[in-house]
């Protein structure tokens, strides 16, 4: 073999090697795929989770009926930390806003509500939790609600999403910071997630987008 060729061979070598390194990097993730191709106001979507790394890792993810209230009630590092975010954009790529009112901690239900998460924030044990080995995957339900009714007085809502043509949903893990592992979980949860060879999943993980299917009447509003 020529000197030239052998160099062109070991120049496509190099090449062939770095561009697996870089597909290993890229692919090195969690993955979160929405597999429904529309959803519905006032229902649930199905959610494909993927690790694709190494490494054992739990999400500190609370999804449960109360989640969406919670979501909107607690500071924005717990809401950051434990719940899943509902992104809704329009058709131009901008973001629709949510919007409320009348909420405050003299409503009681609202008080009711920041007590038993409280509780449930004292109880939160490694079982509660999305853990993913290895190459594993998970479907999990996750709720679609353009309002939120935390009270008689008080709600979220998407901002003026009776005057929007189309709307797209995406489904967002926030960033964490691995200093409020210590802050929000107690002592005994993070023993059984250490002992269970689980480590917080710190990166930030946005699904795909999928459209929203507005009701009828909103159209014939707009």
């Amino acid at each position: 073999m020529s000197g030239m060729k052998l160099n062109r061979l070991i120049l496509f070598l190099l090449l062939c090697l770095s561009f697996r390194a870089f597909s290993i990097v890229h692919n090195d993730k969690i993955e979160f795929i929405i597999k429904d191709k529309t959803v519905k106001d006032k229902s649930f979507i199905t959610m494909l989770i993927k690790n694709k790394t190494s490494i054992n890792y739990y999400l500190p993810i609370i999804n449960s009926s109360k989640s969406e209230k919670w979501n909107f009630m607690l500071d924005g590092n717990r809401t950051s930390f434990f719940f899943l975010q509902r992104y809704f954009d329009d058709k131009y790529d901008h973001e629709v806003l949510w919007q409320s009112g009348n909420c405050n901690e003299v409503d009681l239900k609202y008080r009711k509500l920041l007590d038993n998460w409280k509780k449930k924030e004292k109880a939160i044990r490694a079982k509660d939790f999305l853990l993913l080995h290895s190459g594993d995957s998970a479907i999990i339900k996750v709720s679609v609600n353009l309002l939120i009714k935390i009270s008689d007085y008080c709600d979220w809502k998407i901002l003026n999403s009776n005057k929007e043509d189309s709307l797209c949903l995406s489904i967002i893990y926030r960033t964490k910071n691995n200093l409020l592992e210590n802050d929000f979980l107690n002592k005994k949860t993070i023993k059984e997630l250490k002992k269970m060879d689980y480590k917080l999943y710190t990166d930030e993980i946005i699904s795909n987008k999928v459209a929203l299917t507005l009701p009828l009447t909103k159209k014939l509003l707009h």
